[in-house]
């Protein structure tokens, strides 16, 4: 009887000393860490045949961290959120939390988090999160508090921003020159017919 009600209790106390872990809280360590970085910059120079992946990053806009904007910063292995191809000189969201995580690069549409489009995240629950706390101002709110709590009085935000390129425009762009070249040879061919 004594060895079923040890066994009864080894197992309530290591029921009770279990917690939930849940896989992909980067989202939310990103939100409570105060070396967490996330920030709008320019991608300076990215080179993925090289052997540490080297990547140049120039901060532009700050949404949470410690941030100098205007200073060169460089990673090692980034981590293309959305598999995207990056361009040197274009403006990314960039998140990063610690040496033994890597820059996480987003492609983007606006500086505006309360609205702005992450590329190539739907189906990935962790970066939805990620936008929907971007949305609902958690990263400024967290910001504020982090600031609050250090005594250091926030910074002013630049007032120009370099423009973020869309890759779709230039796509567009593109097929109508196409279009339009093939439009313009068949008008010509169609024009010498007659004559």
């Amino acid at each position: 009887m004594k060895k079923i009600l040890t066994f009864i209790i080894m197992v309530f106390i290591t029921l009770g000393c279990m917690t939930s872990v849940f896989a992909g809280d980067l989202p939310e360590t990103l939100l409570s860490s105060d070396e967490a970085q996330v920030y709008f910059g320019e991608l300076k120079e990215v080179n993925i045949f090289s052997n540490d992946f080297k990547t140049i990053v120039k901060p532009v806009k700050n949404v949470k961290g410690d941030i100098a904007l205007g200073t060169e910063t460089e990673y090692v292995a980034p981590e293309f959120v959305g598999n995207f191809s990056a361009k040197a000189g274009n403006i990314y969201l960039f998140a990063y939390l610690d040496s033994a995580n890597p820059l996480y690069i987003f492609e983007i549409d606006s500086y505006d988090t309360s609205t702005l489009k992450i590329s190539k995240i739907k189906n990935n629950d962790m970066w939805q999160r990620f936008l929907e706390y971007l949305h609902e101002g958690k990263f400024e709110k967290a910001e504020s508090e982090r600031l609050e709590r250090l005594g250091i009085e926030k910074s002013k935000e630049p007032v120009s921003l370099p423009p973020i390129k869309s890759y779709k425009l230039e796509f567009y762009a593109l097929i109508s020159i196409l279009v339009a070249s093939v439009a313009f040879f068949i008008y010509n061919k169609v024009s010498k017919k007659k004559l």
